[in-house]
């Protein structure tokens, strides 16, 4: 088999085709003799039989005489005869009377005078001669079947030459390659199936080649996009360093999941005084001085913790102290890398922000304005002192009365926003500590009631005030121990807020309801406040919307609610508009004071 899978197709082909007209001649001719030997020893056997009838009517006379001398020269004659190798003569009783030769053949026998038999002739023939002839002429016709199988192999070998020699030029064109040189393929113009193969192969060679040279110039392309774009990287990661390594706040890059420092900026390194290589492989809270407690200090939380917990950045301020003259305060705060919509946060982007000046200045600028206040309080009081002398000493008339009365109430209302401007700072601080007294809540109400009249008129809107959920009735009180004046400072700014970011020809109600041990005090107004402030609504200095608004009002009324003991939030949408929810403890009965 293994030699026969190394002849070429053209010997492959020849051969077979000399198999199959060898199988076809030979199946042929044996037919031919089977047929032949059958015909010619039915011949042979009917011509015995002739001679042995002619014979056995040549035999009655000498029989019916009982001639033996006549008997044998007939058995003699039978004997000669082509083919008979044997003669037996009977009686009519099966006695032998003459035999001559072998009987060891075929046998044929006949009765002697048909109408009364006088005996029987037996003779006995082979059809050897038959064979060797049969044999001469198939050994003839052997010798004729080779010389045409010779000549049909040299005709089939010369043929194939003829019909295969394109196919196998352009066989050894394509296993050489040198086929796309050229744009003759062997065999390209024949109308057989070795010219459609050709063709084929040359569309199919033209495809590759123009398909080679596009996938070529998209090799060459891309290659020159990828140099591109590593450029582009290379630069876009140069200014990305140069960015942070300019930026003044110390960045972290760190895993969320084990806390490892990943990757730092210059800053951090100056602040902490190592090197990247000291710090990367280290957790965050490895490198903090004095701060070897993982994530639980609770005074000094740390920030990508809080992310999780509250699903937000989240700003700490930080003690950093390296000793007294070394003290820093730190503003941190963890932003989450998202690589992709969806996925969990794996790396978080810490920031340390230095506010050690900024703390500094604001408490130089505190200091400035205590004793600006301080200082002030000396000339107003003397003002004071004068327009009372005036009011007692000169004979006034009513204009004159009206311009000392103004002095002196401006002269108070700047002294009582001094000193409240004072408390608020010790409530910052939280050194302040409320001198409460029973105060009825809703007698406050009342009383600011006239100086909001002014923006109820202006703007068309209408104030309802509710108690329990029933319409506010005379006669009702509900007594909360504080400082009045600060409690009417605090409702004061929160009403004017609501009325100022109610749209025009709207309702503001304040809804005021009694629990086990607080009261709830609910301002609504059908204003919405911008998603852009409301993290940071109490705040300082955050408004919108206002053009001479200063953000504190709502500053100072957190504080006040806080320092007599309870809160304020809110909830804000365009739906449902604004709900400020006020919370104060109810009067207990002997408080004297509360801590801020």
């Amino acid at each position: 088999m293994r030699i026969w899978n190394r002849f070429s197709l053209r010997l492959k082909l020849a051969l077979w085709s000399v198999f199959c007209v060898f199988v076809i001649v030979l199946s042929i001719r044996a037919l031919g003799v089977y047929g032949t030997y059958s015909y010619l020893s039915q011949y042979h056997e009917d011509n015995i039989r002739s001679h042995m009838e002619l014979a056995a009517l040549s035999l009655q006379d000498p029989l019916r005489n009982m001639d033996y001398l006549n008997l044998h020269k007939q058995a003699e004659i039978i004997c000669n005869f082509s083919g008979i190798s044997g003669v037996r003569i009977e009686d009519n009783n099966g006695q032998v009377l003459l035999e001559r030769g072998e009987l060891d053949g075929t046998y044929l026998e006949a009765p002697i005078q048909p109408g009364a038999p006088l005996g029987r002739i037996v003779v006995s023939f082979s059809r050897e001669p038959l064979t060797q002839a049969l044999m001469a002429v198939l050994s003839l016709e052997g010798i004729a079947l080779a010389l045409f199988l010779l000549a049909a192999f040299g005709g089939l070998w010369w043929l194939s030459n003829y019909y295969l020699s394109d196919l196998r030029a352009l066989s050894s064109c394509i296993q050489e390659g040198a086929c796309a040189m050229t744009e003759h393929y062997p065999g390209q113009d024949r109308q057989d199936e070795v010219g459609l193969l050709a063709s084929t192969m040359k569309a199919r060679d033209y495809e590759l080649a123009v398909y080679q040279q596009e996938l070529e110039e998209y090799r060459e392309e891309l290659e020159h996009k990828v140099e591109e774009r590593t450029r582009e990287l290379n630069e876009s990661k140069l200014l990305s360093e140069t960015i942070l390594n300019s930026i003044p706040d110390a960045i972290s890059l760190i895993d969320v999941n084990t806390f490892i420092v990943m990757d730092v900026n210059t800053s951090f390194e100056k602040i902490y005084g190592m090197n990247k290589e000291e710090i990367i492989g280290r957790t965050c809270f490895e490198i903090r001085s004095n701060k070897n407690a993982g994530c639980k200090d609770e005074e000094q939380k740390c920030p990508i913790v809080g992310y999780f917990e509250n699903q937000r950045p989240m700003y700490y301020e930080h003690v950093m102290d390296w000793g007294r003259k070394n003290r820093r305060y730190v503003e941190v705060s963890a932003w989450p890398v998202i690589y992709k919509q969806g996925d969990r946060v794996q790396q978080m982007v810490r920031v340390e922000r230095d506010v050690t000046e900024q703390k500094r200045i604001e408490k130089q600028r505190q200091h400035v304005e205590q004793i600006v206040r301080h200082d002030l309080k000396s000339p107003l009081n003397g003002i004071y002192g004068m327009a009372q002398l005036l009011e007692m000493e000169l004979q006034n008339t009513d204009e004159q009365m009206e311009y000392v009365q103004y002095i002196k109430g401006s002269v108070h209302k700047l002294l009582h926003m001094i000193n409240n401007s004072m408390d608020l700072h010790r409530m910052e601080e939280g050194t302040y500590r409320v001198q409460a007294e029973m105060v009825d809540l809703l007698d406050i109400l009342a009383n600011l009631h006239t100086e909001w009249q002014h923006l109820l008129s202006k703007k068309g809107l209408q104030l309802h005030t509710f108690v329990d959920a029933q319409p506010l009735s005379p006669g009702q009180t509900c007594p909360v121990q504080g400082e009045k004046t600060k409690l009417e400072s605090m409702f004061s700014n929160l009403v004017v807020n609501a009325l100022e970011a109610s749209p025009s020809g709207e309702a503001i109600t304040i809804s005021v309801t009694k629990n086990t041990d607080k009261v709830c005090i609910d301002i609504h107004n059908w204003g919405h406040i911008p998603e852009e402030i409301q993290d940071h609504f109490f705040e300082r200095y955050v408004t919108a919307g206002k053009k001479k608004g200063t953000g504190l009002g709502t500053y100072s009324a957190r504080l006040v609610a806080r320092a007599h003991g309870g809160d304020i939030s809110f909830r804000s949408s365009e739906q449902e508009g604004t709900l400020l929810r006020i919370e104060l403890p109810f009067a207990q009965a002997g408080d004297e004071d509360m801590p801020g």
